[in-house]
């Protein structure tokens, strides 16, 4: 099931100009095609039997392909097995996906309050970011969680692509909680994301979790976020704490929380390491309702 004009919103949205693009098709099996024309895509996507469309997911490329990928095979159509967009295939970055996935048992879809809570985490991420001076970003629905995407434009190079893994680690670290994480592993250049006005299905369509069609919510052209910004971000990540002997230091933060009383809220184990949510800033009142915060990386990091 496809909605035909939430695909060609999503196109033109995000690849202007007939710029190159690769839809990739994963299931049981993998299939892709590479398109300029958005209805060529989607008399490709007609001709497809009822089994991969009900059965599989459906994924587009986010960044600036090498446009010598468009002589490959699977040119305006769309081919099981064949070559599909690399790393170092990309030209440029052009967009950062942040994304927000619920937790929950894998191979099902998210729950309606499941969904609700990363999109009160996207809310906040939002509102953090365009403090820091973010332009407008994109806002979309995946069908089980949501996204913030932010247009920027720079080369495909190893210290770009540094800056914004650690922009998305920064993010997991900071918002990250037990009911929804931010996806740190979308930051390669050959990124795909969901291809909007395709239906999300993961498991049993139910009452409780339903499948749903994934959207763009908001299409007005977006500014450029300059990269400045992202690299701010990214700076924020804690580094490891050294000691002169150059072995990470063995400061414990839960043991200074103790020794100075500090409040705690809530404490949040994760992949990264521990998150201690304060009751108050102890620096600055006002700051406390901005959920004030102390972590704790695996590294020492803190």
């Amino acid at each position: 099931m496809f909605d035909y004009d939430e695909i060609r919103k999503t196109i033109k949205l995000f690849k202007p100009d007939n710029a190159l693009f690769e839809v990739r098709i994963i299931g049981k099996k993998t299939y892709s095609g590479y398109f300029t024309d958005v209805e060529m895509l989607i008399e490709e996507l007609k001709k497809m039997p009822d089994w991969i469309v009900t059965g599989e997911q459906f994924y587009f490329t986010l960044n600036k392909i090498n446009h010598g990928c468009y002589a490959r095979e699977q040119k305006d159509r769309i081919l099981f097995g064949k070559s599909t967009t690399q790393d170092k295939e990309i030209v440029s970055y052009k967009y950062i996906l942040i994304d927000f996935d619920p937790k929950r048992p894998s191979g099902v879809s998210s729950s309606d309050k499941e969904l609700n809570k990363a999109l009160d985490l996207r809310t906040e991420v939002y509102l953090f970011l365009r403090d820091k001076g973010f332009e407008e970003p994109i806002l979309a629905l995946s069908g089980n969680g949501c996204h913030l995407i932010y247009k920027i434009d720079v080369p495909n190079n190893e210290e770009n692509k540094k800056y914004i893994k650690s922009f998305l680690e920064f993010l997991d670290f900071k918002f990250s909680n037990n009911d929804v994480e931010i996806d740190t592993s979308v930051y390669n250049p050959a990124r795909i994301t969901k291809l909007y006005g395709t239906m999300a299905r993961k498991g049993s369509n139910t009452k409780e979790r339903p499948h749903r069609m994934s959207k763009v919510e908001i299409t007005d052209e977006v500014k450029e976020t300059p990269f400045e910004l992202i690299k701010q971000v990214a700076n924020m990540l804690p580094k490891p704490i050294i000691n002169p002997t150059n072995n990470i230091n063995n400061f414990s933060l839960e043991r200074f929380i103790n020794k100075h009383n500090i409040g705690i809220k809530q404490i949040i184990n994760d992949k990264n390491g521990t998150k201690y949510i304060l009751e108050s800033c102890p620096f600055n009142e006002e700051h406390s309702k901005d959920s004030p915060a102390l972590f704790q990386l695996n590294s020492g990091a803190v």
